[in-house]
C-alpha cells in the first residue's frame, strides 16, 4: 500500500521539483521566460522580431536565452501606478 502511495506522489514531487528549479534559474529558454512573464512564447517571438520586450541573448546564432535579471528589470520598467485619484476624476 505504501509503495502505491509513493508512486502516486512521485509525479507530483517531480513536477514541483521541476517548477522550483525552473524558477531558480538565472537563464531561461523562451518558453520558461514566457511562463515567468505570463505571456505566450509566440508573444515573445513577436516582440523579438519587432525589437520590443525584454533583453535577450542569442547563442551560436540560434539559441535564444533570457536572463532572470533582464526579465525582472523589464517587469519593473513596465509597472503601472494605479492611484485611484489619477484614474477616475469626478466631474
Amino acid at each position: 500500500m505504501r509503495k502505491a502511495i509513493r508512486r502516486a506522489a512521485a509525479p507530483e514531487r517531480r513536477e514541483l521539483q521541476n517548477s522550483t528549479s525552473r524558477s531558480l534559474r538565472e537563464v531561461f529558454t523562451p518558453e520558461d521566460a514566457a511562463d515567468f512573464l505570463g505571456v505566450s512564447s509566440w508573444t515573445l517571438a513577436q516582440w523579438r522580431s519587432q525589437s520590443r520586450g525584454p533583453l535577450y541573448s542569442k547563442l551560436e546564432g540560434r539559441l535564444v536565452r533570457y536572463r532572470r535579471t533582464d526579465l525582472e528589470e523589464y517587469l519593473s520598467a513596465h509597472s503601472v501606478d494605479q492611484e485611484p485619484s489619477r484614474r477616475f476624476r469626478k466631474s
